[in-house]
């Protein structure tokens, strides 16, 4: 190796220690931040269960149980979206899915989930992928079945990789469907999920379901893989 050539090797290998450490340092700057906000709500938490015991009504407790119940399951989604960052959406999915379930209970909507074998996925797409999936999931509990219809709905949850390289995210729900203007894309949680799909290379579209109800897809480039396994997450509806 002549003179320009290690010169060239060295100065690569200092971009590459360069590079490692600003990732060591950014690992380590999100572990913190997570830290600090698992301790805020094991905190926010510790405080709601003591005004809990202190309530003097039946009304008061009612209330406080409620506000508990939310801070928890809060918490528990914050821990879920971390797995996720991590690279490991599918074990954010198995986790979620309990979760998701409970909080749709209450309105009479059911949740099934189906995926492919996910353990392959960047860092960068699981924690997208996880972050549209929460938005897109809370979007159908809140506003996909008014009280009006009074009828037990069904939240579809399906990602799949195909051996092209290409994933597929699609939430589908048989709610009260897409208004005639269309408002429903230009909101500020469809927006957010534009930007998360944009963000690993993908598309995001809203359509009618055959049957009614709204069908969020989003297709992103995901690699190459030499096969696919799927994985039911409930009963398929």
């Amino acid at each position: 190796m002549n003179s320009a050539s290690m010169h060239q090797e060295m100065a690569r290998k200092g971009i590459d220690v360069k590079q490692k450490s600003h990732e060591s340092v950014e690992a380590d700057r999100v572990a913190e931040i997570r830290h600090r906000m698992a301790n805020s709500f094991q905190l926010l938490s510790a405080h709601t269960r003591r005004q809990l015991r202190e309530a003097e009504t039946p009304e008061a407790r009612s209330r406080l149980a409620l506000v508990l119940d939310q801070i928890l399951t809060v918490s528990q989604l914050q821990t879920g979206l971390s797995i996720a960052e991590d690279g490991g959406l599918h074990r954010y999915l198995d986790g979620v899915e309990q979760l998701w379930r409970q909080i749709a209970l209450p309105h009479s909507i059911e949740i099934s989930v189906r995926r492919d074998d996910l353990s392959g996925l960047s860092r960068q797409c699981t924690g997208a992928i996880a972050l549209i999936l929460q938005e897109a999931v809370t979007n159908c509990i809140q506003h996909a079945y008014p009280a009006a219809m009074n009828v037990n709905g069904h939240i579809d949850i399906e990602v799949t990789l195909s051996s092209a390289g290409t994933g597929r995210l699609c939430v589908s729900d048989d709610g009260d469907g897409m208004p005639d203007d269309a408002n429903l894309t230009k909101s500020q949680g469809c927006e957010l999920i534009r930007d998360l799909a944009s963000e690993i290379g993908g598309s995001a579209r809203w359509t009618a379901g055959d049957n009614g109800g709204t069908v969020l897809t989003v297709e992103f480039p995901a690699g190459p893989r030499d096969r696919t396994r799927s994985h039911d997450g409930g009963d398929p509806h």
